[in-house]
């Protein structure tokens, strides 16, 4: 009997229910078996289109049908319906949940039935055309369920629909592919109006195609090779693999790009965990990556994007001044945490207030046969609640679904559901998002710690650490070197390719002094002496040691104290901002600080105990860890601590239980060094575990430096019996800090900010600081990123879980600083003092080049402006300067300066006119900024990190006003 009906069975009683919540083979099944009935034969020999039918309820007569039933329909129909099948001649196709098995299932059966009659020449069918059909079918349904989900009822024109439907197919198997294709477009576009009538806008399909060094081949050019819109994911490492083994895969993915039907999502070499870098550090590696880019591709990604977690608050200010126009406000790796918003696009609002257009939900998996069978689903929440309807699919090339490949077929013919886009032009042709995602920092975690363990990665602490302290060396090292070259008019810069370490730090402090030598015109003598460098822009107080000079025979000037009574030779000096301090050689002799009673004072009171002027630390006799800690303005103890290591709990990971540590136990203190200047008090003992096994060996070192408000801490883990495992927040080696009250709120450092928070899990690079009520304790962690808060007046800062090799560690405890982020500056960067052997000596024992007035902004970078060619303003008919290089001696406000201010220079290019500087500011106050600079500026203008000019900014004398709002990070740049 010929085929007169074509029939699916669905579980449910009309499409209102229609079963969307299945998954896996179960709903590949469902759509499989719907959409295989639309093959154009099919069709053609039924003379009508497929239609579903109740599986609960399944027609009394069944001759003449051709039913798909879906494995998960048929383990529920009733055993009498098969039996009934077949003796009315039906023909069932079963237990198949793959589309292509399925179509040739039902074309086998077609040609069993034909054996009487005349067949139709499937054979002759167009491949590209018969899938074309399978589209139609898959959007039909989903244009039907969608109506449903958006409370409306079917306006299609089903006869219409249907005659376009059939001639399609009659000419399909009749060879005739033109007028196949124009009946398809009929029946699309019949589709499209339908949709239209409920959702009369555009709605947006965004292919995500994610690229790894493993998928750069055959089946990546394949995709690109395809006449559809795409996305990729790609990163520079791998971007740099495909240019190196396939580079017929680049010059595709470059044609593309060219043509427009391919978008770029990246911004980043590889995945590096953005949240622990410094802000300097995320702007190098979005620059250098963005140079890596233009080279290879000819451009720089406008959307950013990244597969790894590794999200931060402060990436919105930063994308937007390098000039991304969107980003990717989701990872892939299933990892870490970050917030989503309501709305697939959003503006992301950053910590400072600035706001970038981003996609803010996850993409769907376009490889699961779930998220087509529930596309209606994810269909009517965007158009319900987005302003533009959107939906992106993130797929592997070559492993999307077949259902995704309808997807794409019929987007070729009408944008039946939405219609496909690059990010570029989706984030230009649509409105800009009109709701704001502001989420806090908490909202962000990382998971860095427990992805680097899992793949047993090697000194994961020590590798944030170290970037860290190389971050603050190179910071150190350009601001010194802009300063050198602002003296002397020639750049001076550290060489980026020098060796790690204070070696390019050393130098520019060697071309700061030479700087300071030149223009000199003061001085009658030769004396030997140091000079100290102050990179920061806050005055600091220093402990250094001065080994090749007699000090100074009194203390005074830039020298609070210092002292030679034990051999060594200390002095603590005091250097101004962005400037120096010089400390000349005098005859031998024994000087002891003061205390503030006036009483000769070392810092050691005892064995046990260190005291200056603003604390005293307190050694606990049984553990060796610190007992207390006191200021003298209040009473109290500020703050204990203690070393040990956090065991796996005993108990089973189902049953609550608390957490287990070993116990300090001291074997030896004693005092190590003691003077007027510096007091060290070592302890050595044993961590135990609560059995009495000896788990560890530990030196602890407290030390204390005259009018210094951070006790320093040096731990060094002698040996280690204990073997942490892979539970890295569960098992580690830590300082552990305990305050008093349980009401104290918690600050953190944030890319240099300070910032509330109340995570358990802390990730803070800088400092931790303990507020409460007018006493602030700051735990300064030199680059140590992570912290558990584990109870609420206990912190255990990690120092070494598995994998990490490192068994020195440096800490330091702030008492009352007024900036935590200050105080974490200046630990990251020791005291620099260069030994200069013979000089003129200068009038000036100290002295200033720039200044800010504002105490809660960070200069973040210094640099020298060059000028290309020279400024016709700025010269006369000689070339010579008459305007940039008037220095009027601002450090001769408190001191005599040790430049001449009577200096020409020519005003050549090539030289130094002015110079650059990034601010941050760092505590969420907003007010104007001054600069001051030692030489009065004539110009000066904002810029945004990549450069575009932002406006003029005003100046008034030697200083350049500007206003920088909360967490604000901003670059200007003054000329002379």
């Amino acid at each position: 009997m010929p085929v007169s009906e074509l029939n699916v069975l669905f579980s449910c009683h009309s499409l209102d229910d229609f079963p969307t919540y299945h998954t896996g083979d179960e709903a590949e099944g469902i759509l499989a078996a719907y959409t295989a009935l639309w093959h154009p034969a099919l069709i053609a020999a039924a003379g009508k289109l497929p239609a579903w039918i109740q599986a609960s309820n399944p027609p009394e007569q069944l001759a003449g049908r051709l039913i798909a039933v879906p494995q998960v329909v048929q383990d529920d129909m009733p055993g009498f319906f098969f039996s009934q099948a077949e003796q009315d001649g039906s023909r069932l196709v079963t237990g198949i949940h793959d589309r292509e098995h399925i179509v040739n299932a039902a074309l086998d059966a077609l040609r069993a039935d034909s054996e009487h009659e005349q067949p139709e020449h499937c054979e002759t069918i167009d491949l590209a055309l018969a899938a074309d059909f399978l589209a139609l079918g898959f959007c039909y349904l989903q244009t039907e369920l969608l109506t449903r989900r958006m409370r409306y009822m079917s306006s299609l024109d089903e006869a219409a629909f249907e005659r376009s439907t059939v001639a399609a197919a009659r000419a399909a198997v009749g060879g005739n592919a033109e007028e196949t294709r124009v009946q398809l477009s009929a029946a699309f576009n019949a589709l499209f109006e339908s949709r239209g009538y409920f959702y009369p806008v555009d709605a947006y399909f965004l292919d995500l195609t994610l690229i790894a060094p493993t998928t750069i081949g055959a089946a990546l050019r394949q995709e690109l090779a395809a006449d559809a819109p795409m996305n990729v994911l790609l990163s520079v490492a791998t971007l740099e693999k495909m240019a190196w083994e396939e580079p017929a895969t680049l010059s595709m993915l470059k044609a593309g790009l060219e043509a427009g039907t391919v978008g770029l999502i990246g911004g980043v070499s590889d995945e590096t965990e953005l949240p622990l870098l410094p802000r300097e550090e995320i702007l190098r590696e979005l620059q250098s990556a963005g140079e890596i880019y233009r080279r290879l591709l000819g451009r720089k990604p406008k959307v950013f994007g990244r597969w790894q977690s590794g999200l931060t608050p402060v990436l919105p200010q930063i994308l937007h001044q390098c000039g991304f126009s969107g980003a990717m406000h989701f990872t892939l790796d299933g990892a870490g945490r970050f917030p989503q918003a309501d709305r697939i696009k959003s503006a992301w609002v950053g910590l400072d207030g600035t706001s970038i257009n981003a996609i803010t939900k996850p993409p769907l998996d376009a490889g699961r046969p779930e998220t087509f069978l529930a596309l209606s689903d994810a269909m009517g929440d965007t158009m319900d609640h987005d302003f533009v309807a959107t939906a992106l699919f993130a797929h592997w090339p070559g492993r999307a679904s077949p259902f995704y490949g309808d997807l794409r077929r019929a987007a070729h013919y009408a944008a039946v559901l939405g219609k496909f886009t690059t990010v570029e032009k989706y984030f230009a042709d649509t409105e800009s998002a009109t709701k704001s995602a502001e989420f806090t920092p908490d909202d962000y975690r990382c998971s860095y710690l427990q992805r680097s363990i899992a793949d047993n990665a090697v000194d994961t602490i020590a590798a944030i650490a170290s970037v860290w302290k190389q971050d603050a060396q190179r910071q150190s090292a350009e601001t010194i070197g802009t300063m050198a070259s602002v003296l002397q008019y020639t750049p001076c810069l550290p060489n980026k390719d020098e060796a790690q370490g204070d070696g390019p730090l050393r130098n520019a402090v060697e071309a700061f002094a030479a700087a300071l030598r030149g223009p000199t015109t003061i001085g009658q003598t030769s004396t030997p002496g140091y000079l100290v460098v102050n990179s920061l822009n806050c005055t600091r107080r220093v402990g250094i040691e001065l080994p090749k000079l007699s000090l100074p025979p009194n203390v005074g000037g830039p020298v609070l104290a210092a002292d030679d009574s034990t051999g060594t030779k200390r002095a603590v000096i005091e250097v101004p901002p962005l400037g120096f301090a010089w400390i000349a050689g005098g005859s031998p002799r024994q000087e002891v600080a003061k205390s503030r009673r006036g009483k000769p004072s070392t810092i050691a009171v005892d064995e046990k105990t260190l005291q200056n002027e603003f604390c005293a630390v307190k050694i606990h006799p049984q553990t060796g860890g610190i007992q207390s800690i006191h200021n003298f303005r209040r009473r109290g103890n500020l703050l204990s601590q203690q070393l040990a290591i956090r065991l796996p709990s005993p108990q089973p990971s189902w049953l609550p239980s608390e957490p287990n540590y070993t116990i300090m136990a001291v074997d030896s203190i004693e005092v190590e060094q003691n003077d007027s200047t510096l007091g060290r008090i070592a302890s050595r003992g044993r961590l135990v575990d609560p059995s009495g096994k000896v788990l560890a060996q530990f030196r602890q070192v407290v030390g204390l430096w005259h009018s210094a408000k951070s006790i320093e801490l040096e731990v060094e883990l002698i040996s280690l019996f204990a073997e942490l495992t892979s539970d890295a927040w569960n098992s580690y080696f830590a300082s552990r800090f305990a305050w008093s009250s349980s009401t104290a709120r918690l600050r953190r450092s944030l890319h240099g900010c300070s910032a509330a928070t109340n995570l358990c899990r802390i990730e803070a690079p800088q400092f931790v600081e303990i507020v409460d009520g007018d006493r602030r304790t700051a735990i300064l962690c030199g680059g140590l990123p992570f912290h558990l808060r584990s109870s609420d007046r206990m912190l255990d800062t990690i120092l070494k879980v598995r994998g990490e090799r490192a068994m020195k560690f440096r800490l330091a405890i702030g008492i009352d600083v007024p900036h935590a982020w200050r105080a974490a500056q200046e630990m990251l960067v020791p005291p620099m003092a260069v030994f200069q052997s013979g000089r003129d000596t200068p009038a000036a024992t100290s002295g200033w080049l720039f200044h800010m007035d504002a105490p809660n902004v960070m200069a973040t970078h210094w640099s020298p402006f060059i000028e290309t060619t020279p400024h016709p303003a700025n010269a006369d008919a000689a070339g010579n300067s008459t305007k940039a290089d008037q220095i009027p001696p601002a450090i001769a406000r408190s001191t005599t300066t040790a430049v001449s201010p009577s200096v020409k220079r020519p005003f050549e290019a090539g030289r130094v006119a002015g110079f650059r500087v990034r601010l941050l500011e760092c505590e969420a106050r907003r007010g104007p900024v001054r600069v001051r600079c030692f030489r009065q500026p004539t110009s000066a203008e904002r810029f945004d990190l990549d450069g575009t000019p932002r406006g003029k900014l005003a100046i008034d004398g030697d200083a350049v006003i500007c206003e920088i709002g909360p967490y604000e990070w901003i670059q200007m740049e003054a000329r002379w």
